[in-house]
């Protein structure tokens, strides 16, 4: 008997658990930087690929900036509701240096920095093409 009523208090607890996650405007914002962020690289690649092989082009400039208006579009909101994801541990990336990425300026080294800096290198080095 106890152990049936500590499994239906464990499956209600992570019922709340999942509509918050799921209800949270925050990861929703995240959900959409992501898919940006994802949509930009593939264009980046796209057409860095085109360029050497000498085929024309599949998107356009307007898809290119399309996707960097949707990065500075949710990039200030990640901000705002930080404090609303705080119960995920993957929340620290939004203010903490916990992103790696590769700096190639002289020596190859890694180096770490918050998403919402990241973003600001992603569009001041995409914007450089």
């Amino acid at each position: 008997m106890l152990l049936s009523f500590s499994n239906i208090a464990f499956i209600v607890y992570m019922n709340m658990e999942m509509t918050h996650a799921l209800d949270s405007k925050a990861l929703v914002n995240l959900n959409y930087l992501s898919f940006a962020l994802t949509k930009v690289s593939l264009i980046i690649r796209s057409i860095d690929i085109n360029d050497n092989i000498g085929e024309t082009q599949f998107y356009s400039d307007n898809d290119f900036l399309e996707s960097i208006e949707m990065l500075l579009k949710y990039q200030d909101p990640i901000m705002h509701d930080a404090s609303l994801w705080e119960f995920c541990k993957s929340s620290e990336i939004v203010d903490e240096k916990k992103l790696a990425y590769w700096d190639f300026t002289g020596t190859p080294k890694i180096r770490y920095t918050d998403l919402y800096r990241f973003i600001d290198f992603i569009v001041e080095n995409v914007n450089f093409i």
